[in-house]
């Protein structure tokens, strides 16, 4: 056989074992991201307080985002938090996709946050 065509053959299974590594670990990642994000939904409900969900997220080792909820909108008609469930930093997929690409990791699906919403008043009317 031709010197180049082992050559391009190795370079494409290569690339092909990379691609399937990437495709594995960002599965087992989006699992275990759902996973917390249904205990998170066990934890605090729409109705609770945001005060007390965050205590109660904090006291089962959850990270927030920001110490206090925040009003991300100018006209500052609702507070929102994030709780850190997953990997924030890139990972060697996404950095592997950033590379090739130049984009974004096409295998990550998942949100790294869950978003909760409260009005002024401080109840939760939204999870997600």
């Amino acid at each position: 056989m031709n010197k180049r065509i082992i050559i391009g053959v190795a370079v494409a299974l290569g690339i092909v074992c990379i691609i399937a590594g990437c495709a594995g670990c960002a599965m087992l990642e989006a699992k275990q991201i759902r996973t917390e994000r249904a205990s998170v939904h066990d934890l605090v409900a729409v109705g609770h307080n945001i005060s007390d969900a965050q205590r109660i997220l904090r006291a089962k080792g959850y990270a927030l985002l920001y110490e206090d909820p925040i009003h991300p909108t100018q006209a500052k008609d609702y507070l929102q938090q994030l709780v850190v469930i997953g990997e924030t930093t890139p990972t060697a997929s996404d950095t592997f996709f950033y590379v090739t690409t130049g984009g974004a990791n096409p295998l990550r699906k998942e949100s790294p946050y869950v978003v909760i919403e409260a009005g002024n008043d401080g109840i939760i009317t939204r999870i997600e």
